[in-house]
């Protein structure tokens, strides 16, 4: 399994690692880091990881495994179920785009 905010809490690259742990990898857990320290887990594309280029490599290496999305409530910054729907939704998408 492979973290990519935790990837990025502990000082990683996160290509280099996965490049490392490709051939063994089935399960990623998605979220974006902003290089500031913690662990974040924020919306993807809201930080500074370099997700689409990370999925991108994912697809064209024929990753067979599962992608979830990893996100803590903080993110979403509201209890208005709504926004938090369509916060949910915009990181679903850019998850497939991926």
């Amino acid at each position: 399994m492979l973290d990519t905010s935790h990837v990025a809490a502990s000082g990683l690259d996160l290509m280099e690692t996965y490049t490392k742990l490709a051939g063994q990898l089935r399960h990623v857990h998605l979220s974006d880091f902003d290089l500031s320290g913690g662990d974040q887990h924020r919306l993807p594309g809201k930080g500074k990881l370099p997700l689409k280029e990370f999925l991108a490599v994912l697809n064209s290496d024929g990753y067979p495994g599962a992608v979830s999305l990893e996100l803590k409530p903080c993110p979403f910054g509201t209890p208005n179920t709504d926004v938090i729907r369509k916060r949910m939704t915009e990181s679903l998408r850019f998850t497939r785009e991926g």
